[in-house]
């Protein structure tokens, strides 16, 4: 149990780390698109908005949504409306439930 939530630790550290270092999105037509689907989803809550890699939601402290480097504007809007409804079900927090669930529970097939 000790190991898996010491793996679970660090790999949480690392991925914040990169989430932190990741640059922020800076094309305003992406912005626009954000911000206009952050208010449909009726979130207020403070999300990062960041460029490369694949499309994701990570962060349970800091949100932040990763978007693929070659997806601007409109384009990118079915990548942000799938991890905004992510962030507004708080499947984040699901998850890291989950696995704290596993760790303690790790000898029960069920779970």
């Amino acid at each position: 149990m000790c190991v898996t939530l010491g793996v679970y630790a660090v790999l949480y550290g690392v991925t914040a780390w990169r989430l932190h270092h990741l640059p922020l999105q800076s094309d305003s037509d992406t912005i626009r698109v954000f911000l206009r689907l952050k208010r449909a989803c009726g979130i207020k809550g403070k999300i990062r908005l960041a460029s490369g890699g694949g499309g994701m939601l990570g962060g349970l402290i800091h949100p932040t949504i990763v978007l693929p480097a070659e997806r601007y504007g409109e384009d990118a809007a079915p990548i942000l409306l799938h991890e905004l409804i992510h962030y507004k079900y708080k499947d984040l927090w699901i998850a890291t439930l989950l696995r704290l669930l596993t760790a303690v529970h790790w000898f029960n097939p069920i779970v």
